[in-house]
Formats: C-alpha cells, structure tokens, sequence
C-alpha cells in the first residue's frame, strides 16, 4: 500500500508540475499574442486553425464524419471539406482571442469590433424581473460572446466545465468574469442559477454540448439523429418562468462580429413535466441547428456530438 501510496503521489507532484509549466507557457504566449494589432491576431488564429486541420487527423476525421451525418449527400466532399477546414480557422481565431482579449479587450475595443442586435428584445423581458435564460452555442467567437453582457450593462451567469489545469482554470474564469460576469461550475449548477435568476441576471449554458444520458442528458433530434443534450435549460424555464432567449456570434475575418439577441422562445407546457422538458429541449435545439445549417463553418464540427451512451451513432464510436 505504501509503495502504491509514493506512486500516486508521484503521479500527482509530475501533473501539478505539468499543469504549472503548462500555465507558464501560455501566459508567456497571451503575451506575445497581445502585442499583435488585433488583424494579425485573427489572421495568425486562423492559419494555426487551418494547420490544425491539415495535422490534427483524428479531430479532422471527426469533424468530416459529423458532417456527413449531419447533411448526408446535399453537400458534395469538397463542400464538407471546406466546412471542416474553416470550423477549425473559426476556432483558432476564437482561442486567440481569449489569449489576446486578456491583455487588450476594454469598453472602446468592443464597441469596436462588435456590432450587437437585439437588446431591444433582451432588455424589456429583464426588466420583467425574472432574468433571463440564454441559449448560446460553440458558434463562431463563442470568446468575444461571453463579454458582450458586462459591456451592454447586464450581469450574466455562465455554466462551463472545470479545465483540467487549475492554473489555467483560474486564469480563464478570471478574465470571462472581468466585467462583472460570473462562471457557475457543474456540480450544483442548477440551485446557482435559480439564485442569479431571481436576482433578476442573465444565465446561459451551452446546448450544443454532448452531455451522456448516464449523467442526466436526454436525447433529441439534432440534424436528423439523436444528440444526447441538458436538459437544465428546459427545467429551469419551467421552474422559474424565466424567458427564454437565442444568442449567437456571426464573425468576420477581420475580426469584427455580430452578435445577434433573439429570438425569444414560446412554449406552451402540456402540464406533463417530462413530456415538457424534452419538447422544449427540443425545441431550442432545432433553432439552434436552423443556425447552424444556414452559416455551418462557424460551429464546432470536431465534437463528439452525437456519440451516445450506447454505443454509436451513424458511424460515431461511443468510446
């Protein structure tokens, strides 16, 4: 037992280690990152985008298969490529925004660089009092997206997954919260949000997120197959009454963005509870990929997304 006791302990001593060189690392290159006139920045984001395509096959193979499942033969290979490979410039450019927005993103760079619509319909349901549920995606620069709330005037309450790096965990959450903002971890996410929505804020938590069944998802259509999805959203909105509201990030590759509110959602409840939560659930996922369809490049197609608990979906292995 000892000699197993040293072994873990060792094992945790080399993690803490990596998780502290790993920090350092990047730090050193947010810095570099924020040195960069804000066009060079997403011009580099997207060419280490388009290298991840080229290099990263497992990810590319992923997103390729995603992408037949979801449009099948109504886009040709070529098309299907050209997705994949600019989903992934979408995402190098998202996460190079995080690294530079640390250092440079304030009140005059936003209203700058993001053209936002909707508020008209965001800010009389909040002054309802009731708050106000948000249905965001990992659609286009989901990283300048979070800091819309504090530079409109709006407190906002996100859900997000711990980042299995503690340091970098930290830093992360530290800059998404900068503007009076709020991170909401998993475990007991539920009770924290009925609180920020009494106060009368904004929650949002992510849809188009694979949670497994054998972790309280429930499955619904996504693209035509069955998408394992929280079902938080849904039973917060029964529970609370809180208004329900789309947000998503159109970008450009100039950096600049639209962020569109809205719409809002009408659901009538059937008055059977579980009936209820998978049919709202459903029906915020279907707008959601009405979006999806209509601008594809901007989502996240290298996800899992429709990997089940039982094993597989449309050729998606559920390992």
């Amino acid at each position: 037992m000892g000699h197993r006791g040293d072994k873990v302990k060792d094992a945790a001593q080399a993690g803490s280690l990596l998780h502290r060189l790993t920090f350092r690392v990047i730090v050193s290159v947010s810095l570099v990152v924020s040195l960069l006139p804000r066009g060079a920045m997403v011009k580099v984001g997207r060419s280490l985008g388009a290298l991840a395509y080229l290099l990263w096959k497992g990810r590319r193979e992923i997103a390729l298969g995603n992408l037949d499942l979801a449009f099948g033969e109504t886009k040709t290979a070529d098309e299907k490529k050209r997705i994949a490979r600019e989903s992934f410039e979408t995402i190098g450019a998202s996460l190079m925004e995080l690294a530079w927005g640390m250092r440079r993103m304030n009140d005059e760079v936003f209203s700058e660089v993001a053209e936002v619509e909707g508020l008209d319909v965001l800010r009389p349901v909040l002054a309802k009092g009731k708050g106000a549920l948000m249905l965001p995606a990992h659609y286009g620069n989901w990283e300048l997206l979070t800091n819309v709330s504090g530079h409109v005037g709006f407190t906002a309450y996100f859900v997000a997954k711990r980042l299995k790096n503690p340091y970098l965990d930290r830093m992360v959450n530290d800059y998404r919260c900068r503007r009076n903002n709020h991170v909401i971890h998993m475990n007991g996410a539920s009770k924290e949000i009925e609180d920020a929505l009494r106060e009368g804020h904004v929650a949002a938590t992510l849809l188009d997120q694979k949670v497994p069944v054998r972790r309280g998802g429930i499955l619904v259509d996504f693209f035509g197959h069955p998408a394992a999805t929280t079902p938080l959203i849904a039973k917060l909105h029964l529970a609370t009454g809180a208004p329900l509201i789309h947000v998503r990030c159109y970008p450009n590759r100039d950096g600049t963005c639209r962020i569109v509110f809205g719409p809002g959602v009408d659901f009538e409840p059937s008055g059977d509870y579980e009936r209820d939560v998978h049919d709202l659930t459903q029906q915020c996922v279907a707008y959601m990929e009405s979006y999806i369809r209509e601008r594809p490049e901007f989502w996240l197609w290298g996800h899992k997304r429709w990997k089940v608990d039982s094993g597989m979906v449309g050729g998606q292995s559920g390992k």
